[in-house]
């Protein structure tokens, strides 16, 4: 079984939550989406938290997406999740922006 995605700590009222992938850069695979879903549940759960330190360990907050693990997850594992893993990989680059869409002018 591979090591938890994540680390939480607790101090006073504030939850200390890492992300625990440095070799990959704290890269965001299916475990590490089911890791952060996790810390949220667990730190929404405990009374008295009124702050939250998100970081990562080793050199980078987060490199972003593991593409390469999500695909080898393959596409049943990914349409399973209930964390968005699942429609990050089955978006068209052509689908982005959504056909009609408008944005605001800055």
């Amino acid at each position: 079984m591979s090591e938890p995605r994540t680390r939480i700590v607790f101090e006073d009222h504030v939850a200390i939550v890492s992300l625990t992938r440095p070799e990959k850069h704290n890269a965001l695979d299916r475990a590490m989406f089911e890791g952060i879903a996790g810390a949220a549940a667990e730190v929404g759960a405990t009374p008295g938290v009124r702050a939250v330190v998100l970081h990562g360990e080793g050199p980078s907050f987060c490199s972003g997406l593991d593409i390469a693990s999500i695909l080898a997850d393959g596409p049943a594992a990914s349409s399973s999740s209930t964390t968005g893993v699942g429609r990050a990989t089955r978006t068209s680059p052509s689908a982005w922006p959504p056909t009609g869409s408008t944005f605001p002018s800055p």
